[in-house]
């Protein structure tokens, strides 16, 4: 995560009123995303199924909209850009179009909680799909931290020389009579 700052008195550079821009146009593409990805599947699906429709429709449609307004509020607050009392920029936030950047992951949710809503108008089946994020997470915690902390090589350890080791001897025994 990269954060822009600007010194006191100093007004905004031009990346950083790019990045607040992209920011601003990011947010707003998203949340134009989950609005129509909610609507247009619920209100066909209500005029053309309304008396067939199972509690898994109501279930998964209701966790698909917390998944939606979680990660919403998630990008919203990392594009929070912080302003002093005279109104110049702190801040301008994490840029959300940074590659391999967290801001990643939450479209990437986004897309496939969108994509899972969309198919699921042809089976309910599909909502599967949405089983693919959490072991999408797995995977990133097994690559980027677990793998390495368990296959990280020994710590070597250091040779002592002769003269060294009579030396610790001789202050672990006096430690010992004391």
């Amino acid at each position: 995560m990269t954060h822009v700052t600007t010194k006191p008195g100093k007004q905004a550079t031009r990346g950083e009123k790019t990045i607040i821009k992209e920011n601003e146009d990011t947010v707003l593409f998203y949340r134009n995303v989950t609005i129509l990805v909610l609507a247009i599947p619920v209100i066909s699906q209500l005029a053309i199924y309304y008396p067939k429709l199972s509690t898994t429709f109501y279930t998964m449609h209701s966790v698909s909209a917390v998944i939606f307004w979680c990660t919403y509020q998630f990008m919203k607050m990392m594009a929070r850009v912080k302003h002093s009392l005279q109104g110049e920029v702190l801040d301008c936030g994490t840029d959300l179009n940074m590659k391999n950047g967290l801001a990643e992951h939450c479209k990437d949710i986004i897309i496939l909680t969108s994509i899972a809503i969309i198919l699921s108008v042809a089976s309910e089946w599909c909502w599967l799909l949405l089983l693919l994020a959490p072991l999408r997470a797995l995977y990133l915690f097994w690559i980027h931290i677990a793998s390495p902390w368990f296959f990280a090589p020994a710590p070597e350890v250091e040779e002592i020389s002769e003269k060294k080791q009579r030396r610790m001897e001789r202050k672990q025994t006096k430690f010992k009579r004391a």
